[in-house]
């Protein structure tokens, strides 16, 4: 399953300069237009931290790795951060 975002893996040093949130997951930098990540309402600086509660981080469970076990049919749900909020975002199909 893709969901039509781009997104950087957060290291150490984005949390100490970025001031962010959370520690692990895949920092969104871009959404295409019209994709599932639009639809199901991902913003540029989200911060995806789970996948149906399988948490995102850099070291083994990468968001790109998590989504192919998924098949475009299947209802998953992201946890995403924005600022200091964490939302719970159904994927539309």
């Amino acid at each position: 399953m893709t969901l039509g975002v781009e997104y950087k893996t957060i290291a150490s040093v984005d949390v100490a300069v970025e001031n962010l949130a959370v520690h692990d997951g895949a920092q969104v930098v871009a959404v295409s237009l019209g994709s599932r990540g639009a639809r199901s309402g991902v913003h540029v600086g989200d911060i995806i931290t789970a996948v149906n509660d399988k948490q995102i981080d850099g070291a083994r469970n990468v968001l790109a790795r998590v989504l192919r076990g998924y098949k475009s049919t299947d209802a998953i749900t992201l946890t995403v951060v924005r600022g200091k909020e964490t939302l719970t975002l159904p994927v539309v199909k």
